[in-house]
């Protein structure tokens, strides 16, 4: 067994971009610099139902999980590419579980960007 495989069930593959630069207006930009390419990795959109405490109105909340091969270089504000719907998301957090036999995998909230 691969030990960089992802322990979830991998439904992709994805490209780790990392790196930002500034534009011909000097404002910030994202540089597409892959880090890393063909890193197997698990996707998967959830929902979930809000109240707004203010007008009691009800509204679905989409979200995206990610999981990657436990020592993925990944950091906070890396961006990854699907390599098969070519959709970016950009990840806020990130955790790994505790196991003292094998490496577990890392735990991705994502936001797609595009």
């Amino acid at each position: 067994m691969d030990p960089t495989a992802v322990k979830a069930r991998a439904n992709t593959k994805v490209t780790i971009l990392r790196g930002a630069g500034t534009d011909s207006f000097g404002d910030p930009t994202d540089l597409p610099k892959p880090i890393r390419t063909g890193v197997t990795a698990s996707i998967i959109e959830k929902s979930k139902t809000v109240t707004n405490p203010v007008d009691g109105s009800i509204r679905q909340v989409r979200y995206f999980i990610g999981r990657v091969p436990s020592g993925t270089d990944i950091r906070t504000g890396d961006r990854i590419r699907d390599e098969r719907t070519g959709a970016v998301y950009v990840f806020d957090a990130a955790s790994e579980g505790m196991n003292a036999i094998r490496g577990t995998d890392i735990r991705l909230d994502l936001r797609r960007v595009t």
